[in-house]
């Protein structure tokens, strides 16, 4: 099920309709968290996309605390160094920079 309403939404966000795939997207972040665990890296894939279609819409502090999450599992799970969590960090640094905030990444700039 999860799979399902997680392409819905991006394929909402592919289109650049933010606000039609977020229901899909946060339903999709429920699924999985509720069969999988807060900790899995699915449930992480899932919340990273979510933050991109919130991003998207102009929900900036939503989408960051999420990004936040999503980095958090990511680098719990696979260490420092993998792809996904240079997408992610990548991600967190265009959503700072078109908030004028790209200085306010606590760390994350030494990484980017």
């Amino acid at each position: 099920m999860s799979t399902g309403t997680s392409a819905l939404g991006g394929l909402e966000h592919s289109r650049g309709r933010y606000a039609a795939g977020e229901p899909f997207a946060r339903r999709s972040v429920e699924i999985r968290q509720n069969a999988l665990g807060p900790d899995h890296p699915d449930v992480a894939a899932d919340t990273a996309a979510l933050a991109a279609i919130l991003d998207g819409q102009g929900k900036y502090e939503e989408a960051e605390q999420l990004y936040r999450r999503a980095l958090a599992i990511f680098e719990r799970v696979h260490g420092p160094e993998p792809y996904k969590i240079a997408v992610n960090l990548s991600n967190l640094a265009a959503l700072k920079q078109s908030t004028g905030q790209l200085m306010n990444l606590s760390g994350c700039t030494k990484r980017l």
